[in-house]
């Protein structure tokens, strides 16, 4: 898929408050496909973003856990299994549905997500892995703080979200490293 692609299906959703920039989960979006990902799981919600962006490429093929139900917005309309993303995504692995799968783990964040990033590789099916909130320079296949990235792509793709809240997020701040098989 294009970034232009992306921008189009994913032009009416707004940015929404602490949620992933576009340009990172066009970057998980992008792997997911070149590496055949059919179902996606994220752990995290918040707000559900990712969700809503997750829900336009692989409609009725993304399954989301969320630890706190207060996070979710009031009449989310995608399904959400409550608990542990920890314990609940390897045991939605054990069964999944698909041959080929991407997670996106949004919490855990950063480092503390390493483990489960590790236990989701040990299933055959796991093609993709993203995480939010690591550094650059950790393992990762690429990264949405990659320069290349953010001036061929990421940049273009973020500018509808506010200047402000772009300005917090200075090249080189933990952004989204995705490991691929």
């Amino acid at each position: 898929m294009t970034a232009a692609a992306f921008a189009a299906l994913t032009g009416d959703i707004p940015y929404l408050h602490r949620g992933m920039f576009f340009s990172y989960v066009y970057l998980f979006v992008q792997r997911c496909l070149d590496h055949g990902v059919t179902a996606v799981i994220e752990s995290g919600v918040r707000n559900g973003l990712s969700t809503r962006i997750l829900h336009r490429v692989w409609p009725g093929h993304v399954t989301s856990v969320e630890y706190r139900p207060s996070h979710l917005p009031p009449q989310f309309p995608f399904p959400v299994l409550v608990g542990n993303g920890g314990v609940l995504v390897p045991e939605w692995l054990r069964t999944a549905p698909a041959s080929a799968i991407g997670v996106l783990c949004d919490g855990p964040k950063g480092a503390k997500a390493f483990p489960l990033r590790d236990q989701c590789f040990r299933f055959p099916a796991v093609q993709v892995v993203g995480i939010h909130d690591v550094p650059r320079h950790v393992g990762e296949s690429v990264h949405s703080h990659d320069p290349d990235f953010r001036q061929a792509i990421g940049d273009a793709l973020d500018a509808r979200i506010a200047a402000d809240i772009r300005a917090r997020y200075p090249h080189g701040a933990p952004g989204l490293g995705v490991w691929t098989t």
